[in-house]
């Protein structure tokens, strides 16, 4: 947490499986358990999948997406976390989006394309 600055943005996108890393129980005990100044701001995962506070069908089997957020200062209110963590799905979303549309094009594929969208998704 020391690269992440105050308020950053931290996002993951991993699979469900081998050891439950992206339930969200498992990773607030760990971040509590560490004392770590990080906040789950958002979570998602595919349908079916558990522990998952919401479910997004356009996730692939087995995978989560979570944003989490260093906490500003003690007195920071949640509701400005919970923004970030909502813009920040978003903007992934729009990116993966945008990556298959460059993929799957009939004509004019822009494979270079697609995978920087994928990759800063």
């Amino acid at each position: 947490t020391a690269l992440l600055a105050e308020g950053g943005v931290l996002l993951l996108y991993d699979t469900t499986r081998w050891g439950s890393y992206l339930d969200r129980a498992s990773m607030e005990k760990f971040i509590a358990g560490e004392g770590l100044p990080l906040v789950v701001v958002a979570h998602s995962a595919a349908p079916g999948v558990a522990g998952a506070a919401s479910s997004d069908s356009r996730l692939p089997e087995h995978m989560a997406l979570a944003v989490l957020q260093k906490r500003l200062g003690c007195h920071q209110h949640h509701r400005e976390a919970s923004d970030l963590g909502a813009a920040a799905c978003q903007r992934a979303a729009a990116l993966r989006e945008e990556g298959n549309r460059c993929f799957s094009a009939k004509s004019g594929r822009n494979v270079p394309k697609a995978v920087r969208c994928y990759a800063k998704a």
